[in-house]
């Protein structure tokens, strides 16, 4: 690659290249407009890219400024080329280039053999006594002298629009002030912190042109950024991923502790903006800013958050925001302070209402409430009840046979030793016969074994003389009970076997239950829920559905200390007796006891049920 400054050669073809390049007026007229017009020096560089477009567009261009240490360091890729996009070679290249044409005060041109391609620099004068560079390139079929004139307009409307900047920077500088003082004084008489947040929000949306603006805050002791206000929006979903992200870009700003911007201006930046990058992928490539509000404490007290369309600079969005976060942060400060919370809110305005007659009244009214929530009274626990027998016999029958008769049914009151049922005997008596005709039998046997002395045929026959007789016993005492009768006096709880007459009965199967009447157990569900307040020996009050008019009363004894599945309720069982000598009781009569479960506070007995079922809901 060639390369040398080339004054002479530009100087001597100026007036052609004046004369070979078409509508140079008009490229001049667009460029000064666009000078005059743009807000930012970004927008005005893509500007005068669009204009050279349409007479020799540049493959690349790039803007290298001074860095911390005065030397051209930091590169701004305007146009980078597909082929270099990837490659840092041509960077060096042209900074090579800017840093000769700066030293020398000119432009430089140098031509790029393979591939073949003109690069432009030249030196733009801002302020102080170095300059800036401006690199170029253009395809090698573009004449050289066009090719300068050009690059050489786009720096001079560089330095115009700086010194226009400067100018209006004053002016800038003055709106600024006032729209800043104009905010502080609208948060201060904000009536609560999200109102002030909402009136920030929308009023920088106006100001700014912008369009949309975030504000979040933070809790007086720190933690994390919370989403209060969004322009344009009274309500939003706090858990909506467009919300989580925002708040996630707030809390990478606060721990940057300083302006953050996606995409960042500064490529080295990229890995410390990436809650920003996700912000802005999510809005669909959407710029993003964010600035923390840093009060006089150091304290970061919130964020605010602009999104922007990508084709618009956040320059002068940025330089306002950083030139009134601290003034801002201080307001609303103070907001978050004074007027505080909901609490602090519910405190002030209920001082006012006392401060009133009818204050008074409703202050005394609620005090009077409060004590009569305090008042001690007793704790009824309510639950359903059953009545069972204290015990249950059952009669079974004695051995195997056929049912003859029955005479009593379920519900019948019965008395000790009276007949219940019959066995058919036949079956016994035909039985004995055969039995007592072996017998005959055997006993000739013995005697002729005995007159023949044929001793061993004489015991053979003594032994199946004494099994005949042990069988004929079995069968007389079967026969002798045939009826079967009542142990004990009380109630048939079951047992219908009339229709079972006349089918075989099996050895132990059971026939009747009986139940004792003179004492009844009451069996008193204990809701599972209660079972805390409710203790052995507590009084109890009984209403049975049988007799709505008649109460009883008693004491919880044993409670059962396994909970049972009753109505499809899970209860624990407590018993008592009640006295049944007049024999109006029956076994599975059903009603409502009341379990005196001692003193609680009246405020408890109402409401503990409801707190109950938020604490048990709120655990898990």
């Amino acid at each position: 690659m060639a390369s040398g400054i080339v004054t002479d050669q530009l100087q001597s073809t100026k007036e052609s290249a004046l004369q070979e390049l078409p509508g140079l007026r008009r490229l001049q007229r667009e460029m000064l407009q666009l000078t005059t017009e743009a807000r930012a020096q970004l927008d005005l560089v893509q500007g005068l890219l669009k204009i050279l477009d349409g007479c020799a567009a540049p493959l690349a261009a790039f803007y290298f400024q001074r860095n911390a240490q005065g030397e051209l360091a930091v590169v701004n890729r305007l146009r980078p080329t597909e082929e270099d996009r990837q490659s840092q070679r041509l960077a060096r290249q042209l900074l090579a280039a800017c840093q000769a044409a700066c030293r020398a005060g000119e432009m430089e041109m140098r031509q790029q053999a393979a591939p073949a391609r003109l690069l432009l620099a030249a030196p733009v004068f801002l302020c102080g006594p170095d300059p800036e560079g401006l690199g170029l390139v253009f395809a090698a079929d573009q004449p050289p002298a066009q090719a300068a004139l050009l690059t050489q307009m786009f720096a001079s409307h560089l330095v115009l629009w700086h010194l226009l900047a400067g100018n209006r920077g004053s002016l800038t500088e003055s709106r600024s002030a006032a729209a800043v003082v104009e905010l502080q004084s609208r948060l201060l008489t904000a009536p609560d912190l999200r109102q002030a947040c909402y009136t920030l929000a929308g009023e920088l949306q106006t100001f700014l042109n912008c369009q949309r603006v975030a504000v979040g805050m933070r809790a007086p002791g720190g933690g994390r950024c919370r989403l209060i206000a969004v322009s344009q929006m009274a309500q939003f979903d706090s858990r909506s991923p467009t919300a989580q992200a925002m708040e996630s870009a707030m809390d990478e700003a606060v721990l940057r502790q300083e302006a953050t911007r996606w995409p960042p201006a500064d490529e080295q930046q990229r890995h410390g903006a990436l809650a920003h990058k996700k912000l802005s992928t999510l809005e669909e490539q959407q710029s993003v800013l964010s600035v923390p509000l840093i009060d006089d404490d150091q304290q970061a007290v919130g964020v605010l958050l602009i999104l922007e369309k990508p084709t618009v600079t956040l320059d002068t969005a940025e330089r306002f925001l950083l030139a009134a976060a601290r003034p801002l942060a201080v307001s609303l400060a103070a907001v978050q302070r004074f007027v505080g919370g909901p609490f602090t809110r519910l405190r002030r305005a209920s001082g006012k209402v006392v401060r009133t007659g009818k204050g008074k009244i409703a202050l005394a009214g609620t005090l009077l409430l409060l004590g009569a929530m305090l008042l001690p009274l007793p704790h009824r626990v309510h639950c359903d009840c059953q009545l069972e027998p204290v015990t249950r016999r059952f009669v079974a029958a004695p051995f195997e046979g056929a049912l003859e008769e029955s005479l009593v049914k379920p519900g019948d009151l019965v008395r000790q030793g009276q007949l219940l049922a019959r066995l058919d005997g036949r079956e016994l008596r035909w039985k004995r016969a055969s039995v007592s005709a072996d017998h005959s039998q055997a006993t000739k046997k013995r005697d002729a074994a005995q007159a023949s002395r044929n001793y061993a045929d004489q015991q053979i026959a003594s032994l199946e003389i004494e099994r005949l007789e042990l069988e004929l016993q079995l069968l007389d005492h079967r026969t002798a009970n045939l009826e079967i009768r009542s142990p004990l006096d009380g109630i048939v709880a079951s047992g219908d076997l009339e229709r079972a007459e006349g089918a075989p009965l099996t050895m132990g199967q059971s026939l009747f239950e009986i139940a004792p009447l003179e004492t009844m157990i009451v069996e008193v569900a204990i809701p599972d829920d209660q079972i805390a307040s409710v203790i052995e020996g507590q009084p109890l009050d009984i209403r049975l559905d049988s007799y709505p008019g008649q109460s009883w009363r008693g004491e919880t004894g044993r409670i059962h200390p396994r909970s049972e599945i009753r109505d499809d309720e899970n209860v624990f069982i407590a018993e008592t007796e009640l006295d049944n000598s007049d024999g109006r009781l029956r076994p599975g009569m059903k009603g409502r006891a009341r379990v005196q479960a001692g003193l609680q506070p009246l405020g408890w007995i109402l409401f503990h049920k409801p707190w109950e079922y938020l604490v048990k809901k709120a655990a898990w």
